[in-house]
Formats: structure tokens, sequence, C-alpha cells
């Protein structure tokens, strides 16, 4: 279960390290769990916004993910930073992980674009 849990973790590291617009909320990797994926919003699409206007964001990226019934409950904590989390373990399947990026891709431009 830890091994599939850091697989898991793996598919969505790659995806962050090249997205424009989320980042790890631990930037030190050595402090990053392995369940969840903590993720901040970040980069050009939120540079000027309040951490609040990041959070209505965010919590709207969640909930076209659920409106599609994608992803249920990945939005951040009320007491994190702006972003979203995704729980990564053992019993989540990998194919699962590695179907998220292109919809919170998708989501992302949805929620941007009507901005």
């Amino acid at each position: 279960m830890i091994a599939r849990a850091r697989a898991n973790r793996a598919i969505l590291d790659a995806w962050i390290e090249t997205s424009p617009w989320v980042g790890h909320l631990a930037r030190d990797p050595a402090t990053r769990p392995n369940t969840p994926v903590a993720m901040r919003l970040g980069g050009p699409a939120f540079d000027g916004k309040s951490e609040e206007e990041k959070r209505r964001l965010g919590s709207a990226i969640a909930a076209v993910l659920e409106s599609e019934g994608v992803a249920f409950d990945i939005h951040a904590f009320r007491t994190a930073p702006a972003g979203l989390r995704v729980w990564t373990g053992g019993t989540v399947e990998a194919e699962d992980i590695a179907a998220l990026p292109p919809w919170l891709e998708w989501a992302f431009e949805q929620v941007h674009s009507a901005r």
C-alpha cells in the first residue's frame, strides 16, 4: 500500500512540476506527505489576486470537477492556503490518478476563461 501511494503521488508530482498554475503547498519535498497531495494555486493566472479570490477560484475548479463526477471534495481545507488536495493513498487506482491531470487542466480553463 505504501508503494502504491508513492506511485500515485509520483503521477501528480510529475504533472505539478509542469503546471503553470499550481504548485506543491509544501515547497520542500522532505516535508510533503505521501497522502494527500496538497497543491497551492499560483503562477501568472493568479498574480494580483487576493487570497479570497484564489479560494473562490479553487472552489470553483473543485465544483466543476464534482459536477462532472470526476473528483469530490478536492478543494483545500478552509484553514489552508488556496488550493486543491487529492487523496493518493494505496486504495486509489493509479489509472484514476493518471486520468485526473487532464481534467484539472480542463476545469482550470473553464473557470479561468469565465473570469
